[in-house]
């Protein structure tokens, strides 16, 4: 690579760098939010690296390396299934989840085409062992998804604003043991349907114990 094209390719490097620097400057610091998640943490530690590129101006070599470090950021960055935190007096904040546990959501109050959402029918449960349960445009259960159909659960038929739904695990029919994806749909009185919400995924646990043995009093 000649001079002039190795400046260009430094300039163009220190402005890409300088962009994805500034915007982990106002997320994590202006906005005052701590990442929360490997793909938060993956994009500030990446803007660390690319900010530190575009310090070196004067040092045209190191932009070499901002192609893969954007890259790897473009990788870590790819949404991905959102782990639960099941919260109970056990395991407080693990993603081992029992019956008891709720998958939950906010409820949708318009349609894909801005109008008020005024005749809300059922909710769908989706479920299964592998990601992503999901394809398609707009997404919809993929072959190896499970569906269940889980009623109204006592929601109007127009949803109130910032509703959470709450399913409890148990609730949902042939739920397996160990790890499981899950996404939900929301139908209409007519049969229209919504694409899948994103995914969350959790370790499902509903074995119980069995009693003890040898039970006795005395010494």
């Amino acid at each position: 690579m000649n001079a002039f094209w190795e400046r260009v390719y430094g300039n163009l490097a220190t402005t890409v760098a300088g962009v994805v620097a500034a915007a982990a400057t106002y997320t994590y610091g202006v906005g005052g939010k701590l990442p929360t998640n490997k793909q938060e943490w993956a994009f500030a530690a990446a803007s660390v690296a690319m900010g530190a590129l575009g310090a070196a101006t004067k040092t045209p070599a190191p932009f070499k390396a901002a192609p893969p470090l954007m890259l790897l950021l473009l990788f870590l960055a790819t949404p991905a299934a959102a782990q639960a935190v099941c919260d109970t007096t056990v395991a407080p904040t693990t993603s081992v989840c029992g019956p008891n546990n709720n998958l939950s959501f906010i409820m949708p109050t318009t349609n894909t085409d801005g109008s008020p959402f005024n005749d809300f029918g059922l909710i769908r449960v989706i479920y299964g062992t592998a990601t992503p349960l999901c394809v398609g445009t707009p997404l919809q259960p993929g072959p190896t998804a499970v569906v269940r159909s889980m009623g109204a659960l006592g929601q109007p038929v127009t949803p109130l604003p910032n509703t959470r739904v709450a399913i409890k695990l148990g609730a949902i029919t042939g739920l397996p043991q160990g790890k499981v994806f899950n996404a939900v749909q929301i139908a209409d009185l007519i049969g229209n349907v919504s694409g899948c919400s994103p995914e969350v995924t959790h370790t499902y646990d509903s074995g119980t114990p069995n009693t003890g043995t040898g039970v006795q009093v005395g010494p």
